[in-house]
């Protein structure tokens, strides 16, 4: 897991698999594209609104504005919603985060002490769900078992904020697929807090 390639293709293959951000720039784009346009309208009704001869012209010009004002405030509230939502899976700055965060844990597990190990398995949060497999890699007994680990680390220090940014992998993002929360690379699973 701390192979920095190894790191980059997964979440490579995450981020083609999973086209949430594409679709979220594609909405970004869409609607402050839809705003642009609304405004011009407005623009151009409020303008043909001022020069209009009669009172007929007016009205009709003035019930075109107060529609496109309307249109136009509708659209300013789902761009507000739009910037607020965090599409599933890593963005740039988390991808060089998490790979900045590895390349730490990996330099510091080269010289680290069992009680530095032990404090970083604690960092990770590391688990572990031990299951009966007739075809498991761990031989016990008569019996073969597969082992599969997970946990959860703060990518906040590495992205430079104070708000955490937890992101879960292995077993413990099993368990936030299982809640509807995306996932990214490895089952990685985020909960940008703040």
């Amino acid at each position: 897991m701390l192979d920095e390639a190894h790191l980059r293709s997964a979440i490579r293959r995450s981020r083609d698999k999973d086209d949430t951000a594409a679709m979220h720039r594609d909405r970004l784009a869409f609607t402050r594209k839809g705003i642009r346009e609304q405004e011009a309208a407005l623009d151009r009704a409020t303008e043909q609104w001022s020069k209009a001869e009669d009172e007929d012209d007016r009205r009709s010009f003035e019930h075109t504005r107060e529609r496109l004002k309307r249109e136009l405030r509708s659209l300013r509230t789902d761009l507000t919603d739009l910037e607020a939502y965090v599409p599933s899976g890593f963005s740039e700055d988390e991808e060089a985060a998490l790979l900045a965060f590895t390349a730490e844990t990996r330099a510091g597990l080269e010289n680290a002490t069992a009680d530095e190990k032990r404090a970083l398995i604690g960092y990770l949060r590391l688990e572990g769900a031990v299951a009966a497999d007739p075809d498991g890699p761990y031989h016990v007994g008569r019996h073969r078992y597969r082992i599969a680990w997970g946990g959860e680390f703060d990518l906040a220090k590495f992205l430079g904020s104070e708000s955490p940014n937890i992101r879960k992998f292995g077993i413990a993002a099993e368990r936030c697929n299982e809640a509807a929360v995306a996932t990214g690379p490895f089952g990685l699973c985020g909960a940008t807090l703040t």
